[in-house]
């Protein structure tokens, strides 16, 4: 809390440009039972560092847990709050791992790991990239859509005053939430000022 409000200090300081950002760094949790009371807590921070302009994550080496096969993991916790990351922003995070490679894998390793050695790390970041729920937050049809509008200012619309293409109207209607909330605020409206309705009422603009 206190870093973000610094961060936010700093932020007013330099007329709130859009280029400052903050870096996540993870710690390790003393044990089981504190990071089972603080995963809800960090999750909160999470959103709000989100909302702060995050730009990156590092993983200190010091941080990863070994699995059974001797390669470097982490706590479950730590999978919560970073899949909740990648869900959000996963499209323009950084990640970054820092520090000495803490997992000695022998003859599981080659020279294709490099001086740092810290290849199986990042493998472990990539692999948690590929998981069912990140991937169907950020490798769908309308998140590949999204893709062009990221880290740029766009200039609300206004269909009644600006003349609007055709596709852009296709690209509205493949919103998963907006016609929905449509319908269920139309129905609500004539629900409560005419009584119980019966049929499908159809929402347009």
């Amino acid at each position: 809390e206190s870093a973000l409000a610094d961060h936010d200090v700093f932020h007013r300081l330099c007329d709130g440009l859009g280029n400052i950002g903050i870096m996540l760094v993870m710690e390790a949790m003393p044990n089981m039972q504190s990071a089972a009371a603080t995963v809800a807590s960090q999750i909160i921070l999470l959103h709000k560092a989100i909302g702060a302009n995050l730009k990156a994550i590092c993983f200190p080496t010091k941080v990863f847990l070994t699995n059974k096969r001797g390669y470097p993991t982490l706590a479950k916790s730590h999978q919560v709050i970073f899949t909740e990351a990648l869900k959000r922003i996963g499209r323009t995070i950084r990640v970054m791992v820092e520090g000495p490679s803490l997992h000695d894998l022998g003859s599981k390793v080659d020279s294709a790991m490099g001086e740092s050695r810290c290849l199986p790390y990042l493998q472990y970041i990539r692999h948690m990239r590929q998981r069912p729920e990140c991937k169907e937050a950020l490798d769908s049809e309308e998140a590949s859509m999204e893709r062009a509008y990221l880290d740029s200012l766009q200039r609300p619309l206004q269909p009644l005053k600006d003349h609007l293409e055709f596709s852009m109207y296709e690209t509205f209607e493949k919103d998963p939430v907006k016609y929905t909330k449509y319908q269920e605020a139309v129905y609500l409206a004539l629900k409560d000022g005419l009584g119980p309705l019966e049929g499908a009422v159809a929402a347009a603009g």
